[in-house]
């Protein structure tokens, strides 16, 4: 058996990695997937999402808590921090749905996916993004598409 980084970075580009080596590794899925992204040799980014929505605009909107990025991500993106607000509007932003959808419960499986677009340091940026929900904040794995 290798260490963490080698085994969660051996397969593809997604939330289930960190998530199925966190009981292997005796750790929490919300660590096991900060230190996926941090170490990833691979372009991602993660946003951590409150579960309680607010208001922005006069609509709902789920808070950013955190941002986090490989450095790969941050060498050609810059921080993800910086790439979306830090209030993301359901009606805006589909992983912000897809985030208030496994918060009451309607998400269809641990994991949903889904693409978007944002403004990066190069231009208009493409992204697939996971949505997990470890019943206390939304994480968000946002990979670049190629």
């Amino acid at each position: 058996m290798g260490t963490f980084t080698d085994q969660a970075h051996s397969g593809n580009l997604s939330l289930a990695s960190p998530l199925e080596l966190a009981p292997v590794y005796q750790t929490s899925r919300h660590a096991s997937i900060r230190r996926y992204v941090e170490d990833s040799p691979r372009p991602c980014a993660l946003l951590i999402l409150g579960r309680d929505p607010v208001v922005r605009d006069g609509k709902p909107a789920l808070k950013v808590q955190q941002g986090m990025e490989s450095a790969s991500f941050r060498d050609r993106h810059g921080p993800i921090t910086q790439c979306f607000p830090d209030e993301l509007r359901i009606d805006q932003w589909p992983f912000a749905r897809h985030a208030r959808d496994a918060v009451g419960g309607a998400a269809g499986g641990p994991i949903t996916h889904g693409e978007t677009t944002s403004h990066t340091s190069c231009g208009k940026t493409r992204f697939r993004y996971e949505v997990f929900f470890n019943n206390y904040r939304c994480f968000v794995l946002l990979m670049p598409s190629a």
